[in-house]
């Protein structure tokens, strides 16, 4: 039951996190709503990003459409082109990846974080549903008539450890840079 509640209050934090880092883009209404797992795989691309800490792994994913980073930048990138449309969904990780990096630091002193990288949606199966995590986590956010899907797959020790992350998580102040181009 502990881990259960742990995993609930981890989530409730990366979905306020994911929200926070959108509306650094956008002024419209950000919804946070379920999705399933087999929904990430509707999705043109995903954006990784992996946090490794010993022995502990936290693999970060955003699951969209490449015409989205238009849409989401509200005309300063409708001729933005596919290249940058796809960077702009790796910075997005980069930074949400930093602050949930910030926070393991703070729990544990050392943390290793990737590259964000982009893949192909259908690559979720394989990059997600590794036996190596133990628990996997999903959400959307809809906004403007978009929606973007969010994944956490987690191999973690001990079980306060999520608790105490999303904690430190839900009072960080690492604030996006206002500007992506």
């Amino acid at each position: 039951l502990r881990l259960g509640l742990n995993i609930m209050k981890i989530q409730k934090s990366l979905e306020d996190l994911s929200v926070g880092i959108l509306k650094n883009y956008s002024e419209n209404c950000v919804e946070v709503e379920s999705c399933d797992e087999s929904q990430l795989l509707t999705y043109q691309y995903l954006a990784a990003v992996m946090l490794a800490n010993q022995g502990d792994r936290i693999l970060l994913t955003s699951h969209f459409w490449k015409d989205d980073a238009k849409s989401i930048l509200k005309g300063k990138g409708s001729d933005l082109s596919s290249s940058l449309c796809l960077d702009f969904f790796k910075e997005y990780l980069n930074i949400y990846g930093s602050k949930v990096k910030n926070g393991i630091m703070e729990l544990q002193g050392d943390c290793d974080m990737s590259l964000p990288f982009i893949a192909p949606a259908y690559q979720s199966k394989l990059i997600i549903n590794s036996a190596s995590y133990h628990k996997r986590l999903t959400w959307g956010l809809r906004f403007s008539g978009l929606r973007i899907a969010f994944s956490a797959a987690f191999r973690v020790e001990g079980e306060d450890y999520l608790d105490d992350l999303s904690s430190l998580l839900s009072t960080s102040t690492l604030k996006a840079d206002d500007v992506f181009l």
